[in-house]
């Protein structure tokens, strides 16, 4: 446990901690519930290679107008009235912890979270609120990055370990008919159903705003649908994708084509594993599972097979229809 805890709560002005726990799902932030004599809450410590002062304030301008139309976790002020707490070249963030459960996926999961993501876009499709964010998509870039990160590293053999998968995505991007889409709202980036909190199997709010950048909703949904659908022995399952895009368009003011989702959800998924062989180099991006994986490379090799047999079993849906 994090050392620290007792100091952030501290600076916070908040209650004596009486117990904490690690919570192993969110891999980007370390993130901990932190219960007092009087409430609960979640303290993130934030990676450092995503946030600056500039993006945490950022963040702060979205929440204020957002939390006026959606229930939101509440953010809590520093000691310095920051939405931050500095300490030892790290941000930290203190929100109320919002109990919630962990829902098995099926088509009435997939509807509430369809019907919720529309109402989201909604708001910012009616708005058109500006995000400062750099666009989260971008698969060039991250090809660049790639391509740098391998012509600088100085170990041969960590490239030759993964150099068939580099080079199998390689390929199938090269038969991909990528299509340019006009950037327009303000999306989500990261709508999966960890992101999205149920408790009795009924919808409490969608949360983890750091990703939120202006771009085309196809984007969103290419991403979102194709990680409601991915069962957990990373299958496709047709029904829940289905579902998805029925009960978004149900409540969008944006109509958007199921043939055209399909079409490019695996080109997100490409460029997943672009971005999962880049964490394998730098394997300081992610927390990752020590209890099951020696290293942090180890845990991202893990990843890179289970979505590209993900990617293939998509393929062989998309074929058969």
């Amino acid at each position: 446990m994090d050392t620290n805890l007792d100091l952030v709560s501290k600076n916070y002005g908040l209650w004596e901690i009486k117990s904490s726990c690690v919570l192993q799902w969110w891999v980007v932030n370390s993130t901990y519930k932190v219960i007092t004599s009087k409430w609960s809450f979640l303290f993130q410590k934030l990676n450092k290679k995503i946030f600056s002062i500039k993006k945490l304030y950022d963040y702060l301008n979205f929440y204020k107008i957002y939390s006026k139309q959606f229930f939101l976790p509440r953010l809590y002020f520093s000691g310095t009235w920051d939405p931050f707490f500095q300490w030892d070249n790290r941000y930290w963030r203190v929100w109320d912890y919002i109990d919630n459960d962990k829902c098995d996926v099926d088509e009435h999961i997939v509807y509430q979270a369809g019907c919720w993501l529309a109402k989201f876009h909604n708001i910012w499709y009616k708005t058109g609120y500006k995000s400062s964010n750099k666009k989260f998509h971008d698969i060039q870039r991250y090809l660049k990055k790639l391509q740098k990160i391998i012509l600088k590293d100085s170990n041969p053999l960590k490239f030759a370990k993964i150099r068939h998968y580099h080079d199998y995505i390689l390929s199938e991007l090269k038969i991909y008919n990528s299509r340019n889409f006009k950037q327009n709202i303000l999306i989500h980036w990261d709508a999966k159903l960890w992101n999205i909190l149920f408790k009795n199997r009924e919808f409490l709010t969608l949360i983890d705003y750091d990703t939120i950048s202006n771009d085309n909703v196809y984007v969103e949904l290419w991403d979102a649908f194709r990680s409601w659908a991915k069962t957990p022995d990373y299958t496709f399952d047709k029904d829940l994708f289905l579902a998805g895009i029925a009960w978004y368009n149900k409540f969008s003011l944006i109509h958007t084509d199921k043939e055209l989702i399909l079409d490019n959800v695996w080109y997100i998924i490409l460029e997943l594993l672009i971005r999962f062989i880049i964490d394998y180099f730098e394997e300081d991006f992610f927390v990752w599972d020590k209890s099951n994986f020696a290293t942090a490379s180890d845990y991202h090799v893990f990843r890179i097979q289970k979505y590209i047999w993900y990617y293939e079993d998509i393929i062989r849906y998309k074929n058969f229809l």
